[in-house]
């Protein structure tokens, strides 16, 4: 067999290739071991526009050796003027982007709130580590339509909106003041915040703001129970009422509005009321209130009234005890809205409305809570759902489980409709993956007519809400015999009282039930159900002597029980168990008038 044999020249040029090959390698590591991080990049300089803050600087002049692959940006919420942190682990600082894994000199922070100043410092990045810091720079982002918080959460938390004749933006903060914006949304002043000397002009957080035809700026102020009035200039002018729950004072006033005879009606929810005034602020009249015990139910009465808005009729709707109500200018209550309608058109209820706002055609505009979050209904002017803005997956829980990923767009009081049909509210935008939500991005947002994207644009038809009428049932129970009361669509057909056990209803047709127990016979209640399914139930009003709850009967039930509505026996006897019932059948809408917009608000 033949064998290659190497040449001694061909040996040495082995070794010597080999050689080579380990002083390149051993420099390169040499080289690594002897960088050291980048210096500091100077000339940060931030600007703000509309919707954001942008970040330029100079690269360091020296890179430490290695190049530089990225930068660390730093942020502050608030700076004083005197603060200059030195490094990256400056206090008061957090890592905003640990690395941009890019080398460009640039950055834009969308996730900036309004009114509130900004810092910022950059420190370089190679294969050593974090460089030196540049110089700190800051700005305060001056626009409206920056990052807030829902659920009056964070530093810049709006309650509500209004709107002055030029179309400056009026935004009620959560904190205390007023701060005005122009029609684009670029900060102008503020007043009625706390600071020295501000007296009687301070309004503390949380309250309803409205102008007068006088362009006159009026706004509740919950935490001293009074209304305050401010010219066109946000001058304070004067103050209106005192703690208490006579005529003209105020237990947490929460919303207010005006009329077109220039009367002003204001949400007194602690008094459970509306009280109505004239355009000098005297007291004209008020209606609602708690419901008188043994009184039958009616919508007459209601719960800690928050929003109130107007329609062009002059119509009053206030959100209340989960329910929109719409009564006269006199304060006489006209309907529900939507009235309670079939189940086949349950995506028109209001399950639990929070504001809403009327466009210059009347149409109406209601943040109500959906399966995960809140989102858009429209109604017509004759009270027919028109569409529902949002976004949430068919199958939300599949998403939340992580079976599926998905996007979700809710909104979020406040909401407020401008003279050309824009529309302001707060939304939040989220993506789930893996059943964990990131993103969360809320703030304001301005929709142009047309913009709100749709949740469902097909929808069921609802028929004309059917004649009210009146229904009774007789229960006995220990020889004695009750009356069940009901007022609506639909009827009570019987009732049975179980000893110890449950409540049992029997009923013609679906509807909503509202069901009130004396306290002192009942030992709490555990489900509703119709035949094998569980119904929901929420509690509508507890006080000391009774306790009332709501729930829907569904299509094709034709009794319920209420399980766990003990009663109470009393000296060895049965007590009796007395209750009213007020069913009203879930079967149409009620119609209604409206061309002007209301102000909103959770």
């Amino acid at each position: 067999m033949l064998r290659y044999r190497r040449t001694a020249a061909e040996l040495f040029a082995v070794v010597i290739m080999t050689a080579i090959m380990l002083a390149v390698t051993s420099a390169s590591d040499i080289w690594a071991q002897s960088a050291t991080p980048p210096g500091a990049p100077t000339n940060l300089s931030v600007t703000a526009d509309a919707t954001s803050i942008r970040l330029s600087w100079t690269a360091p002049a020296f890179d430490g050796g290695s190049p530089i692959i990225g930068y660390k940006i730093m942020r502050v919420g608030y700076y004083s003027d005197g603060k200059t942190p030195e490094t990256c682990r400056a206090q008061g600082l957090t890592t905003f982007v640990p690395d941009t894994r890019s080398t460009s000199t640039s950055f834009v922070d969308t996730q900036v709130v309004p009114l509130i100043k900004h810092a910022y410092l950059v420190c370089a990045i190679n294969a050593a580590g974090t460089g030196s810091a540049s110089n700190v720079a800051g700005t305060t982002f001056e626009s409206l339509f920056g990052v807030t918080h829902a659920n009056y959460v964070g530093n810049f938390a709006p309650v509500d909106f209004a709107f002055d004749n030029v179309g400056n933006i009026y935004v009620s903060l959560m904190t205390d003041g007023i701060a005005k914006f122009d029609p684009s949304g670029m900060f102008l002043s503020m007043f009625g915040e706390n600071k020295p000397g501000v007296g009687d002009a301070f309004v503390g957080g949380g309250g309803g703001i409205a102008f007068d035809s006088s362009g006159n700026l009026w706004a509740t102020d919950p935490g001293w129970n009074q209304i305050k009035r401010f010219d066109s200039s946000g001058a304070f002018a004067a103050k209106y009422g005192s703690y208490g729950s006579g005529n003209g004072q105020f237990n947490n006033p929460s919303d207010i509005v005006f009329d077109s005879s220039g009367n002003f009606y204001v949400t007194d929810a602690g008094n459970h009321r509306v009280q109505k005034f004239d355009s000098n602020g005297l007291f004209v009249s008020s209606f609602g209130g708690l419901r008188p015990s043994g009184s039958p139910l009616s919508d007459d009465y209601f719960i800690s009234p928050f929003n109130i808005s107007i329609d062009g009729a002059d119509n009053i709707y206030i959100t209340a005890s989960g329910k929109l109500l719409k009564f006269n200018s006199d304060g006489i209550f006209v309907s529900r809205i939507p009235a309670p309608n079939s189940q086949a058109a349950k995506e028109s209820y209001l399950v639990a409305p929070s504001a809403v706002a009327f466009d210059s055609s009347g149409n109406l505009y209601a943040i109500d809570q959906s399966a995960g979050g809140y989102v858009i209904k429209k109604f017509t002017t004759s009270g027919l759902l028109e569409s529902r803005f949002g976004s949430e997956p068919e199958d939300l829980q599949k998403c939340l489980m992580g079976a599926i990923d998905c996007e979700t767009l809710y909104f979020y009081s406040p909401i407020a409709i401008d003279s050309s049909d824009n529309i302001y509210v707060v939304r939040t935008q989220s993506t789930i993956t893996g059943g964990v939500s990131s993103g969360g991005d809320t703030r304001i947002q301005k929709f142009a007519p047309g913009e709100l994207p749709i949740l469902a644009s097909s929808l069921p038809t609802s028929p004309s809400p059917p004649t009210s009428q009146q229904s009774s049932a007789t229960a006995t129970i220990d020889g004695k015999s009750y009356s069940i009361a009901a007022t609506g669509a639909a009827k009570v057909t019987a009732t049975t009282i179980d000893p110890n056990k449950s409540v049992t209803l029997s009923l013609s047709s679906p509807g909503e039930v509202q069901l009130t127990l004396p306290k002192s016979m009942i030992d709490g209640i555990s489900s509703v159900t119709a035949g094998s399914e569980e119904l929901p139930f929420t509690v509508v009003e507890s006080t000391a002597t009774e306790t009332t709850i709501k729930f829907t009967v569904p299509s094709g039930v034709s009794s319920v029980e209420i399980k766990g509505a003990t009663v109470v026996p009393e000296f060895g006897v049965i007590a009796a168990l007395v209750f009213a019932i007020s069913l009203v059948a879930v079967i149409g809408f009620a119609r209604f008038r409206g061309s002007s917009f209301g102000l909103g608000r959770f």
